[in-house]
């Protein structure tokens, strides 16, 4: 009986950390006025790629906010991000045109884990985004 019971409780630890991967918030950058990549290189509106020995970096930013879900974020209690603004006020702000080296990440918290076994208590993620501001000579990218 006694192994049972901590059968039962080692898989519901198991289970209940696998669920904190599901926590997070949803990112969308649908006005986005300027190019933004993953990576160190971008491409311009007519196809030229352009490299780090192409572009200079301006600026680097970091934001990051709080995401609060209940029930392994099935019922989120703040709104989904619009990255469009953000993104395009740091360009603006370092006089830029570009953005590369964008970044994404979503942590739970230290007490995520005792959280997530009792689903009425809400959750709270840190999602942090980041990324390097480029300038190209030339006139938009």
């Amino acid at each position: 009986m006694k192994s049972s019971k901590l059968i039962l409780a080692v898989c519901l630890a198991l289970f209940s950390s696998s669920c904190l991967s599901l926590s997070g918030t949803d990112l969308n950058g649908a006005d986005l006025r300027y190019p933004v990549s993953l990576s160190q290189s971008i491409i311009d509106v007519n196809g030229a790629h352009y490299t780090p020995t192409t572009v200079e970096k301006v600026a680097h930013f970091k934001r990051e906010w709080g995401h609060w879900a209940m029930f392994y974020d099935s019922v989120s209690l703040t709104s989904d991000v619009d990255l469009s603004k953000l993104l395009n006020e740091e360009i603006e702000r370092a006089g830029g045109n570009g953005i590369v080296n964008l970044k994404f990440s979503a942590k739970g918290t230290g007490w995520s884990w005792l959280v997530s076994l009792l689903l009425v208590i809400p959750e709270h993620v840190k999602v942090t985004v980041e990324g390097d501001v480029i300038k190209s000579a030339a006139a938009e990218l």
